[in-house]
């Protein structure tokens, strides 16, 4: 809790096949500290004024960015037979009548591959040989050069796709295996410096690097960004909630130099946004992620847990709106052991 009573919160998460995958005692006590210190920086931050403009999601902020704006909707989920207002548009899928249609730029390419076991050093742990269905699992190209080709399948049929590719989960197709294959490499530096000139041409002096999202932990340590992720999901179909943001930095324009924000909340997006990936990085890796409203929700969406293997993005246009005004009282009592640390 910073000093002005609003909460900060984050949250890191350890993916393992099994015990012996486990990092030794000595590696977790160098996550949680390196956890303590982004927390300490951040209640510290400045708080983020509105913004509307390019922003570039680096990293582990891209992999949530997809969880939450295009995977739940890469697996097919027959519509309601009967309806419940806001539940039956939650349920509508905006891909539903897209098929043959461009989702996303031409340069990138979407495969979801639930037989790989391994990318890079990560284990995929989400992989499987034979789906909820008992149907063999398959690899299968869903977006080809930003075309939307194909749905992950169940055994439910939908109008176009009769017969399951293997992809059932909990009764519904489900991508839980995403890569993210892009033709336009980028290095970090590159990235940031088409971030900047993107910046220039708005007339901005200032731009927006994420490298952290709220998480389906992060998130409900967090009312505020927990509420709101969940209120998205019964939003209009054509409409889709990001998770708010833990890392923000704030880059001049002038000169590149980098400050640490904190707060905001991502304004309402449509689908629009995935087309207005500007670029990707040569830094792919793969991330076991959900996000903050699919862990809080559960079975109400498509595959709360899922592998994104994908690079930093460069999205032309987003939205995020300054902090909530609302925050919590501050303890009337300091904690005894930070007083005892500072003695």
């Amino acid at each position: 809790q910073s000093a002005d009573g609003s909460v900060v919160a984050d949250a890191q998460s350890i993916t393992a096949l099994n015990s012996e995958g486990l990092p030794s005692a000595a590696e977790l006590e160098v996550q949680v500290n390196k956890l303590a210190e982004r927390v300490t920086k951040l209640i510290a931050a400045p708080e983020i004024e509105e913004y509307h403009g390019p922003i570039l999601f680096e990293g582990e902020a891209a992999s949530t960015f997809f969880a939450d704006i295009l995977q739940p909707h890469l697996g097919y989920k027959a519509a309601p037979l009967s309806k419940f207002g806001a539940m039956e548009s939650q349920a509508a899928n905006p891909f539903a009548e897209k098929i043959g249609t461009r989702v996303l730029p031409a340069f990138i390419t979407v495969v979801d591959d639930p037989l790989s076991k391994k990318f890079g050093n990560t284990n995929i742990l989400t992989s499987y040989l034979v789906d909820d269905d008992g149907v063999k699992a398959e690899r299968i190209t869903l977006v080809d050069k930003g075309i939307l080709k194909a749905f992950a399948m169940s055994r439910v049929p939908s109008k176009t796709v009769k017969h399951s590719n293997g992809h059932g989960n909990a009764g519904s197709g489900a991508a839980q295996n995403l890569y993210m294959r892009s033709d336009m490499k980028l290095t970090p530096a590159q990235l940031k410096e088409r971030l900047i000139v993107l910046g220039k041409e708005e007339g901005l002096k200032e731009v927006l690097i994420v490298r952290r999202l709220a998480n389906s932990i992060s998130g409900a340590l967090s009312p505020q960004s927990l509420l709101s992720s969940m209120l998205g999901l019964f939003g209009k179909s054509s409409e889709v909630k990001l998770s708010g943001p833990v890392e923000i930095v704030r880059v001049s324009v002038a000169d590149g130099h980098e400050e640490l924000v904190r707060g905001g909340q991502f304004g309402n997006l449509s689908m629009r946004v995935l087309r207005d990936i500007e670029a990707t990085g040569d830094d792919t890796k793969a991330y076991a992620t959900s996000s903050a409203a699919a862990g809080a929700l559960g079975s109400l969406s498509s595959g709360s847990a899922c592998t994104i293997v994908t690079p930093s993005i460069l999205v032309k246009e987003v939205e995020l709106q300054k902090p909530s005004k609302q925050t919590d009282l501050l303890p009337i009592l300091k904690n005894p052991y930070f007083e005892q640390n500072q003695k």
